[in-house]
């Protein structure tokens, strides 16, 4: 008989809680601001929805290029930055100033860029299976330039890489457009094209007033130079636009924005010979043969170059800029809570808005970061539960995105990935069934449906050397370490700290990370039971997890465990609850004379 009465004293207490509960945990919480690349701007602004429906943050992103939220995140005007490239990227910006406080890099997805084009032929039918290589598009920006805008889609460069366009490439002037002002796309884009046409591109650039010093080649550049004659758009959405609103022009930005206004998108020669369309796939296999910087970004030069047949050569990593210590620990909860949903189960949509998600090691990087930040929840252990994203993206003929890459390339080295384009390759001659596709009808192949859009670690931390929100009118989705070593080290230059990436890279369980530039390494220890239990928490997102104990169902303790932590986190007071919980219990321990003696009562 006690027994029972302990149980329903221990039920109506924690029925009492939930009631005395305030609204939910994250409401509390001080919004945050960021700013930067318009790459990652359709991922950001969907994940803030996400964030904000699911975990009640406020969140606020202005995509105003990656220059600009480097620079308002130093100043300190915003909580966090994005970012497609490091500090003094490329090496030329040696007068950017680096923030004065300690700040992380840690990927937050995968993309591609994408040659974005409008063409009609002469029957004013749209043209929706161009093919360029890197040197073509070089030559285009530069031909352009030199021609004063009087190269014409015909040109015989253009119909030699496209023979079945031969008698439809129509004799319209090829209007080209690039990014304004600092521009992560363009630092990425300008870095190929410097790889594969560097004297064009030394032609290009050279006395414009942008990264060419001496008689040094010309390096790549953020800020496109304006005397070039290209047309100039602010942002990606605004060059995206503008290539949808004019027939004969062809410009740069993330494949996202394509998808979202259904424009077509050539496919681009990688070393194979074969022409690829930027699907998710594509990128998480071109991204296998990216290299980790010591200060966590990485490095493209082999992805650029990379000799498997379906990989899209001009893929790379967005990054997310947070304080690594110093900052407000309230608005580092909200931040760090935000960037754990994007990297985690914010990962299942980036195929579907036109990126690759993330692999298991990356995600592992960003646990790591993200035990930096002041006021971080606590951290999950395991980065496979959201790596699967990543791993289960196939090509095709049933191939492992991840594997192809490293098949491709002998193995040793992975990146991002993503979902199964709906090609693995291209070309005229090698088998390519999707040639004359239009990737806005069949990007994850979908023929009819168009798309739109740890433990034991190492952390890379760097140290000292008005923002407007943007509107976001997206809906919500369905459903998303501790003990690190942590490194210290200020930018490094392009080329160093060449450790692999991807899910079998070291990124490294138990191990220490790779010296920072002045050799210093310290440690800090954290609570592994923290960790241990986000995992289980997070697994219930997870169909099918399995749990440690299989008496107990995990979804309803995990849901118990959010409800009481929630209660104590918002009530107004801890006498509050008491108050409440010492009522329950006193009616419960009435004597039965007098319960049925007020049970009489109130009948009367």
């Amino acid at each position: 008989m006690i027994a029972g009465r302990l149980s329903r004293v221990t039920a109506a207490v924690f029925l009492a809680l939930l009631c005395a509960a305030a609204p939910a945990r994250g409401s509390a919480l001080p919004p945050v601001s960021g700013a930067g690349s318009t790459f990652a701007s359709p991922a950001i602004d969907q994940w803030i929805v996400d964030a904000g429906a699911k975990l009640g943050l406020a969140v606020s992103y202005n995509a105003n290029g990656s220059t600009a939220g480097r620079t308002q995140f130093e100043q300190k005007l915003v909580d966090f930055a994005s970012s497609d490239v490091s500090y003094r990227f490329p090496n030329g910006l040696a007068n950017e100033p680096t923030p004065t406080q300690p700040f992380t890099y840690l990927p937050l997805v995968a993309g591609g860029t994408a040659m974005l084009y409008n063409l009609k032929d002469n029957a004013g039918r749209p043209i929706t299976d161009l093919q360029l290589t890197g040197p073509l598009i070089m030559k285009i920006y530069h031909q352009h330039w030199k021609s004063n805008g009087n190269i014409l889609w015909n040109d015989p460069m253009i119909k030699a890489e496209n023979p079945h366009l031969e008698f439809r490439l129509p004799a319209t002037p090829i209007i080209v457009v690039a990014r304004k002002g600092g521009s992560g796309t363009t630092a990425v884009f300008t870095e190929y094209l410097r790889t594969q046409a560097s004297q064009l591109w030394h032609e290009y650039i050279y006395n414009s007033g942008q990264a060419c010093y001496g008689g040094e080649p010309c390096l790549p550049t953020s800020d496109w130079p304006s005397e070039r004659g290209a047309e100039l758009r602010a942002d990606s959405a605004g060059l995206a636009d503008f290539v949808g609103s004019k027939n004969g022009t062809i410009g740069y930005a993330e494949f996202a924005y394509a998808l979202q206004r259904g424009l077509p998108v050539a496919r681009v020669k990688n070393k194979s010979g074969n022409y690829v369309l930027p699907t998710a796939c594509n990128q998480a296999i071109a991204l296998t043969e990216a290299k980790r910087n010591p200060d966590g970004t990485y490095n493209l030069l082999e992805v650029y170059d990379h000799g498997h047949a379906s990989a899209y050569p001009i893929s790379s990593y967005n990054y997310v800029i947070v304080p690594a210590g110093g900052s407000d620990p309230a608005k580092g909860e909200t931040m760090a809570k935000f960037v754990l949903y994007s990297i985690t189960d914010g990962q299942k949509l980036a195929s579907d808005l036109g990126y690759s998600p993330l692999p298991s090691n990356l995600i592992r990087q960003g646990f790591i970061a993200l035990n930096d930040v002041p006021g971080h929840p606590p951290i999950p252990a395991d980065p496979d539960v959201w790596g699967k994203f990543y791993q289960g993206l196939a090509l095709p003929d049933g191939t492992k995105c991840g594997d192809a890459g490293q098949k491709g390339t002998g193995g040793g080295v992975d990146g991002g990935g993503g979902v199964g384009g709906n090609d693995g390759g291209g070309g005229q001659n090698n088998g390519d069934q999707n040639q004359n596709q239009n990737p806005n009808q069949n990007p994850n192949g979908d023929k009819d449906k168009p798309q739109n859009p740890g433990q034991n670690q190492p952390q890379n931390k760097n140290t000292p050397n008005g923002n407007n929100p943007a509107k976001n009118t997206k809906q919500p989705t369905q459903g998303p370490g501790t003990n690190n070593p942590q490194q210290t080290g200020g930018p490094v230059a392009q080329g160093q700290g060449r450790d692999p990436t991807g899910p079998d890279a070291p990124v490294q369980d138990g191990a220490t990370s790779p010296a920072s530039p002045d050799g210093t390494v310290t440690t800090t220890t954290g609570d592994p039971a923290l960790a241990l239990q986000q995992q289980q928490s997070q697994t219930l997102a997870q169909p099918g997890a399995a749990t440690a104990n299989s008496l107990i169902d995990p979804r309803l303790a995990a849901d118990s465990a959010k409800a009481v932590d929630a209660t104590a986190r918002s009530a107004a007071t801890p006498w509050a609850l008491y108050v409440v919980a010492m009522v329950v219990i006193t009616g419960l321990f009435l004597p039965p004379p007098l319960l049925r003696l007020i049970r009489r009562k109130r009948g009367a």
